[in-house]
C-alpha cells in the first residue's frame, strides 16, 4: 500500500477526498485508470500543494474537466471538476508530458451522441476526441482545451492551477519581477467585536458623549461599501470601545464607561445575556474588553464583485473583519505600494485565487494575501516611480467605474498600467500589447465567475 505518512502530512485543511485519491492509488495496475470527480478548490488552495506533487510523480495527469454550461452535482453548491489519471509504472516526473485542462462548454447531453451509448462510453469517446486533435472544430464547438506541460505545472504548484484553464496566463511573463506580498508589508483580517452593537459607537451620538475618550479609539472603516474610490479622503465617523480596566476600576474613575458596560450587561443575544454568549467570553481579561485592534492603510474587500481594487487610506486606520488590511513595513512608501497593488497583474491574482461565492462574488480569505506577489518595488528608478505615482494619483482620486472591465477602457487607467510595464523596461508598443493581453485574459476571468454564479442559482 502506499506510504501512509505521506497522507498523515498532509494539511488538516484537505477536504477527505483527497485521502481517496492517495488510497485509491493503490487499487490500480501500472498504466491503469482512474477517474475522479473532486471539487475544484484544490487546484487553488495551499492544501492541494501536496497533492498536485503526488500527482505529478505517480500519474500522467492526462485531462483536468469542468463545465461552463452547467454543475456536474446540479443540485451542490461546489464547484466540481473531473480528473483522469493514468498510473506510471513506477514514480517519476516527466516535465515534457503534457496536461489538458478542458472546459466543456455545452452540457453533457448536447455535446455527445447518446444513442445507444451508457455514460461511461460517452466519456471514453468524448476523452478520444480530446486526444486525437484539440485544434478541430469539431473539439473548439464543444470544448475550450488548453494544453500544459508539466514543467509549468510544476512552477506554478505553489500558485493556482485553475489559471490553466483560461490558456496561456499572461501573468507568467512577469515571474522574474515579482516578490512576495509579505516582504513589503503585514496582512491580515480586520477586527472582529463580537457585538458591533455593543463595541461600535458614532461620533457624537450618546455612547460616544458618555464613554470616557481613554477608551475610545479610532476611527473605523466598517464595510467596503464605504469606498467609492481608490483613495479614500474622507473620514469614517464610526469608533470602537476599547477597554481592559476593571468593573471596580471603572465604577470608581470613569463613570460613563461603567454605565456602558452594565447597560449591556442586560443586554441579550438570541436569548443569550451577552457576558455568556462565546463570541464574548472569549475576550480578555474581560467579556467587555478589546485589547488589540488591526490599523491599516491598503485595504481589500473580502468578497468583491466587479469593482475589485485596493483602497489607500490618508492614515490607518481601524480595520472592521468585513474587509483585508495591508500595513506597509517600515521604509516601504504605502503610496506606492498601494499602486502597484492596483496593477491589473495584481487583479488577476485576486481572480485566481478567489472562491466564487453566492452572487458572484470573490470570496477572498485574508490568507490569500499572504501568498499573493506583487511587482518588486525595489525595481523601479526615480523617475519610474514618480511616473507611476502621478498617474495613480489621476485614477485614484476620482470615483471608481462601475466595473474593473470598465475601468480598464478609460485612458488614465490604461496609461497608469502601461506606466508600471514602461518602468520595467518594456517599451511603448510592448506594454500597450501586455496590457491587451492581461485585459483579455481578466475579461474570461470575470465573465465565468459570474456566469458560473448565474448557473449555480438557476438550479438551486
Amino acid at each position: 500500500l502506499f506510504n501512509i505518512e505521506s497522507i498523515v502530512s498532509l494539511s488538516r485543511r484537505s477536504d477527505l477526498y483527497i485521502y481517496c485519491i492517495y488510497y485509491l492509488y493503490n487499487f490500480l495496475n501500472d498504466n491503469g485508470y482512474l477517474g475522479v470527480i473532486t471539487s475544484n478548490s484544490w487546484l487553488d488552495k495551499e492544501y492541494g500543494r501536496p497533492l498536485k506533487r503526488f500527482l505529478l510523480e505517480h500519474f500522467d495527469i492526462e485531462f483536468i474537466l469542468k463545465s461552463e454550461s452547467e454543475p456536474l452535482f446540479g443540485s451542490s453548491d461546489v464547484n466540481a471538476i473531473i480528473l483522469i489519471l493514468k498510473k506510471k509504472e513506477y514514480p517519476q516526473f516527466n516535465e515534457d508530458f503534457k496536461t489538458s485542462f478542458v472546459t466543456i462548454k455545452k452540457d453533457l447531453v448536447d455535446i455527445a451522441d447518446w444513442n445507444n451509448q451508457n455514460y461511461h462510453d460517452v466519456l471514453i469517446n468524448l476523452m478520444s476526441d480530446l486526444k486525437s486533435d484539440p485544434t478541430t472544430n469539431a473539439v473548439k464547438e464543444r470544448f475550450y482545451v488548453s494544453v500544459v506541460r508539466n514543467k509549468t505545472l510544476v512552477e506554478t504548484i505553489e500558485s493556482s492551477w485553475g489559471r490553466h484553464f483560461y490558456g496561456k496566463d499572461p501573468t507568467l511573463l512577469f515571474n522574474n519581477y515579482l516578490k512576495p506580498l509579505i516582504e513589503f508589508a503585514d496582512t491580515g483580517r480586520g477586527l472582529k467585536t463580537g457585538s458591533n452593537k455593543m463595541f461600535y459607537i458614532k461620533e457624537n451620538s450618546d455612547l460616544y458623549n458618555t464613554i470616557e475618550k481613554d477608551f475610545i479609539k479610532g476611527p473605523v472603516i466598517k464595510s467596503p461599501k464605504e469606498i467609492e474610490q481608490i483613495a479614500y479622503n474622507a473620514t469614517p465617523d464610526l469608533y470602537v470601545v476599547m477597554c481592559s480596566e476593571s468593573e471596580e476600576k471603572l465604577k470608581s474613575d470613569y463613570e460613563g464607561t461603567y454605565k456602558w458596560v452594565e447597560f449591556f450587561k442586560t443586554e441579550s443575544f438570541k436569548g443569550v445575556k451577552l457576558p455568556d454568549t462565546p463570541s464574548l467570553k472569549s475576550h480578555k481579561p474581560y467579556w467587555y474588553s478589546i485589547n488589540n485592534a488591526p490599523y491599516g492603510q491598503i485595504l481589500f474587500p473580502i468578497n468583491p464583485y466587479k469593482k475589485p481594487f485596493f483602497a489607500y487610506l490618508k492614515e490607518p486606520y481601524i480595520i472592521d473583519q468585513r474587509v483585508s488590511f495591508i500595513q506597509q513595513k517600515e521604509n516601504i512608501d504605502p503610496k506606492f505600494l498601494a499602486a502597484i497593488l492596483n496593477s491589473i497583474v495584481t487583479i488577476i491574482q485576486t481572480e485566481l485565487r478567489g472562491t466564487v461565492r453566492a452572487l458572484g462574488t470573490s470570496d477572498q480569505n485574508a490568507g490569500y494575501l499572504k501568498e499573493y506577489k506583487v511587482f518588486d518595488l525595489q525595481i523601479f528608478d526615480g523617475t519610474a516611480k514618480e511616473k507611476i505615482i502621478n498617474n495613480f494619483d489621476k485614477i485614484s482620486n476620482r470615483p471608481f467605474k462601475s466595473s474593473i472591465m470598465e475601468e480598464l477602457t478609460q485612458d488614465d487607467r490604461k496609461e497608469f498600467e502601461k506606466s508600471i510595464f514602461i518602468g520595467l523596461g518594456f517599451n511603448e508598443r510592448e506594454a500597450e500589447k501586455v496590457l491587451e493581453d492581461l485585459t483579455g485574459y481578466l475579461k474570461r476571468l470575470i465573465n465565468e465567475r459570474i456566469q458560473q454564479s448565474l448557473r449555480r442559482n438557476e438550479n438551486f
